[in-house]
């Protein structure tokens, strides 16, 4: 439901990213949102690499070991 927080919620977008802020989802923000959701979609679907920590010589161990 497109309520009062929804709207803030889209000025709020809209100001960040430098588009009229009018609260209303229109062309504008909606291709915005688009833009960003392709290009997050787009890094999620990468095979997921282990980052490497600078310092794991030092603690004999990978970033994000101890989550496993």
């Amino acid at each position: 439901i497109y309520g009062e927080q929804t709207a803030q919620a889209v000025e709020t977008f809209q100001r960040i990213f430098d588009l009229p802020a009018n609260g209303i989802a229109d062309y504008p923000t909606w291709y915005e949102i688009s833009g960003i959701y392709t290009a997050v979609s787009g890094l999620q679907s990468r095979k997921k690499e282990p980052v490497k920590d600078p310092f794991a010589a030092k603690r004999g161990k990978k970033l994000f070991d101890s989550a496993k």
